[in-house]
């Protein structure tokens, strides 16, 4: 795993994370994880995502007294088995988490 913190000029001087994952499963079975909402709940949070651009779906998690346990997120860019771009937001803390997955 590499992992690195720089600022993201474009985002009002807040930070951005990069962490990057060497998996030795197939990207196959990578993708599905990602992608299936039974499979990513295991791992992650119930949700309903679909991996079609322009896809609004959103993560639940248990809400507590600073966050209704809700993730909105959306799917921006998809290349089947290759490529997965989601942007999300949790309102309440002001934040706009970004996912972006890929295959080398």
């Amino acid at each position: 795993m590499k992992s690195n913190r720089e600022n993201d000029p474009g985002s009002s001087g807040r930070s951005t994370i990069r962490v990057e994952y060497e998996l030795a499963e197939e990207p196959a079975i990578v993708w599905r994880a990602l992608t299936e909402p039974a499979l990513l709940a295991k791992w992650l949070m119930p949700n309903d995502i679909r991996p079609v651009p322009g896809h609004r779906f959103t993560f639940r998690g248990v809400p507590s007294a600073s966050w209704d346990g809700v993730v909105y997120c959306e799917i921006l860019e998809v290349e089947p088995g290759k490529r997965l771009d989601t942007a999300g937001a949790i309102p309440h803390q002001g934040m706009n988490p970004r996912l972006t997955a890929s295959t080398r």
